[in-house]
């Protein structure tokens, strides 16, 4: 056989292959509803007054009318810490075969992934996650607000969905809603952010390219495979930062059956990319071509759910600090000195003199470091505490000194009022605490 008979029985291989994939994916695609539309025979949209989002809760009333609605306004100033919120493991994200297909869902741009290759655990969530797809929501351009959820009022221009079901479903959405469990899904959601920095956006280059494909819903293609990563889409995002609360789908039929997290830090993506979303790719309408944009919920009321963050590397410490008899284990009884290695690292009670506390001075920033014979270490400063009949302050006290029931049962007793900060939503706020 010549050569150029082995080209070409290699190119019908590569399409044969090609062609069995885009099968899989649509058949898939028609025997379960996918995360992003979990209803489609309710009629809804985003551009139409007679089906956006204000009339959800009508049209789809089983949940879209339910008190645990996504997306929401994340308040900082009411986040509370939540020392389970470690650091996740997401096994594929760094694989560039993941990627099976790219669609038009007639609401948004879809991503179907290799659920068997990527999946999501770790970061307090209860159990493995499998991925299966991610989607995108967004305004009409990246100088108009697009995202779903907002920080303090603050809406980004688009925002990224990483949706993956819990694998005790066994990879089944269908079967994941139908048991109305709370934990069924996790989704990671990504602020996306226009800059001019081209360097560090060459994937969402080639992910947009592929818009220009999939321009009418329905459009599907699976010549992205072998080209990007989940990771370079996420690039420079810190993924240990981040909000958790219990929500919704944001899309009919709304099931409130999602662990949210939400990445504090956006992902800073080219404002030309951002444009093509708005500028390509059209809304499902039989009666008109009309161009996808502002295609995002309306933040939904909190009704009493409480959004977690980490809490900061200072509380961590002052309180491990606690439940040990003296810092870092040291006796009380053994002495201590400046000037000698062999007794100068009893650190937090006894040896840390010095921190400089912008904070006091009305400033947001902490300078939290001294070097000490070579390490980092803590301050403590000590306040004396009188007793008031003044009802108008208690209230904070009440809330930052709930941690003293930890403190008795542990048995400690020193004398040293200690005085840490936490950043869990970007404000420094003082506590106090009794050893």
């Amino acid at each position: 056989m010549k050569p150029t008979h082995h080209i070409t029985a290699y190119r019908r291989a590569n399409q044969v292959r090609e062609m069995i994939v885009l099968l899989v994916t649509c058949l898939a695609a028609l025997l379960c509803p996918t995360v992003h539309s979990a209803d489609a025979s309710v009629e809804w949209c985003y551009h139409k007054p007679a089906c956006n989002f204000t009339t959800w809760s009508k049209i789809a009333p089983q949940y879209c009318n339910g008190s645990k609605q996504s997306p929401i306004n994340i308040v900082t100033a009411s986040v509370q810490g939540n020392p389970n919120l470690t650091s996740f493991n997401l096994t594929g994200f760094d694989d560039n075969s993941t990627f099976m297909s790219i669609g038009n869902s007639g609401d948004s741009v879809v991503v179907n992934l290799d659920d068997e290759k990527i999946k999501v655990q770790g970061g307090a969530l209860p159990g493995v996650y499998n991925t299966k797809q991610f989607h995108l929501h967004w305004g009409n351009g990246s100088s108009s607000p697009g995202s779903e959820h907002t920080v303090d009022g603050k809406q980004y221009p688009m925002e990224l969905h990483i949706v993956s079901v819990h694998s005790k479903y066994n990879g089944s959405v269908s079967a994941a809603l139908a048991a109305k469990d709370s934990t069924a899904l996790a989704v990671l959601g990504f602020f996306i952010e226009g800059t001019n920095e081209a360097n560090k956006t060459k994937s969402w280059d080639i992910l947009t390219s592929y818009l220009t494909k999939i321009r009418n819903s329905g459009d599907q293609t699976s010549d992205i495979m072998n080209q990007i990563t989940l990771n370079s889409l996420i690039e420079g995002v810190d993924r240990t930062k981040y909000y958790r609360y219990q929500g919704s789908l944001t899309t009919p039929s709304c099931n409130e059956a999602v662990i949210w997290t939400v990445f504090k830090e956006p992902v800073k993506v080219s404002q030309a990319f951002i444009n093509r979303f708005s500028t390509t790719v059209f809304f499902k309408d039989a009666s008109a071509s009309v161009l996808n944009t502002n295609n995002f919920r309306g933040v939904q009321p909190l009704n009493g759910r409480v959004v977690t963050s980490q809490m900061n590397a200072w509380f961590m410490t002052c309180f491990a600090a606690f439940l040990l008899p003296v810092s870092y284990g040291a006796p009380i009884s053994v002495a201590w000195c400046d000037h000698m290695p062999s007794c100068s690292d009893c650190c937090l009670a006894h040896n840390c003199r010095k921190r400089l506390l912008k904070t006091l001075a009305g400033q947001r920033h902490i300078v939290n470091e001294v070097v000490h014979n070579g390490s980092t270490i803590l301050a403590a400063l000590g306040f004396f505490i009188e007793a008031t009949y003044d009802t108008g302050k208690p209230e904070s006290w009440k809330t930052l000194t709930s941690p003293m029931q930890v403190i008795k049962h542990a048995s400690l007793n020193i004398s040293l009022w200690m005085i840490c900060f936490l950043d869990w939503t970007g404000l420094n706020i003082p506590l106090i605490l009794a050893l």
